[in-house]
């Protein structure tokens, strides 16, 4: 699956800030997980 093609689905995206890390969460239109990242902060 290309990146352009989870933009495309992604209908809402939530943030989770936390001190060392942060995590992305994206849901469809049907509540659906289409997305999901754990970054850290560098």
């Amino acid at each position: 699956m290309n990146k352009n093609s989870v933009e495309k689905r992604i209908a809402v995206l939530g943030i989770d800030l936390a001190k060392q890390s942060f995590q992305l969460h994206g849901v469809n239109r049907d509540g659906k997980t289409v997305f999901r990242k754990k970054l850290t902060r560098h």
